[in-house]
């Protein structure tokens, strides 16, 4: 491999199931995103050029992920004399057979046994978010910050998170357990929304302002924020 600012190959498959919660800010956010894209270990400098981000802030947040677990490090092959470059990867722990075979099962068990399982699957989804989920306070609610910190948190586990042009939606690419949301979209998806109006919460939002769309295009759910909702009817 070689630092030299070229194209790498992009990646199309879904990723495995991150092994750290996201801790990421919101400028870290769109590093990690970046770097999931990626099949190889890239550069500083490529990464910098590709965010129009100066070199020395883009390694102050690649350090960070690599402190919060979400990214490794390692040295470039080394070229004549000096030392080599160091080159940074997202953190990718593949899971097992079964351990996603364990998932699926109980997605299917509370699917088949428990009223109203969407409900329950969105409680389960707060409760996560609420003890595993870092979420960068904000002294003044933010929709595109929030939306920031919605993409850290998917790409924490495991998604690759795409920001589309109004800066307040995303799309949802690679999700870890997709043959399970296939299954049991109720349970899964909705896991994945109880998560995500957790974030948006502590981000100083109302909750119900988001909304998952499962599979809204081919191969890729879509998060929005939808526009502020009165407080008064604030969801609790």
């Amino acid at each position: 491999m070689n630092n030299d600012g070229g194209s790498r190959s992009r990646r199309l498959g879904a990723p495995g199931v991150a092994a750290s919660p996201a801790v990421a800010t919101a400028a870290q956010a769109e590093i990690l995103t970046r770097l999931r894209s990626y099949d190889d270990p890239v550069g500083v400098a490529e990464l910098a050029s590709a965010a129009r981000q100066h070199p020395n802030t883009l390694r102050e947040h690649l350090e960070a992920l690599v402190a919060a677990g979400l990214a490794t490090r390692e040295r470039d092959t080394p070229l004549g004399r000096g030392r080599p470059a160091y080159l940074y990867a997202a953190h990718r722990a593949e899971a097992s057979p079964a351990h996603a075979a364990l998932l699926d099962a109980l997605a299917g068990h509370l699917a088949a046994t428990t009223p109203k399982a969407g409900e329950v699957a969105v409680g389960l989804g707060r409760t996560f978010a609420a003890v595993r989920l870092v979420v960068e306070p904000q002294s003044k609610p933010s929709h595109g910050r929030a939306a920031q910190q919605l993409g850290a948190a998917m790409a924490g586990l495991g998604f690759a998170a795409e920001a589309l042009g109004s800066g307040r939606a995303l799309r949802l690419l690679s999700c870890p357990l997709r043959e399970s949301a296939d299954r049991n979209p109720e349970v899964v998806c909705g896991f994945h929304l109880g998560m995500v109006q957790a974030v948006a919460t502590g981000a100083g939002l109302d909750p119900r302002e988001v909304r998952l769309v499962p599979f809204a295009e081919p191969g890729a759910c879509r998060l929005e924020l939808a526009q502020p909702m009165p407080r008064t009817a604030a969801l609790t």
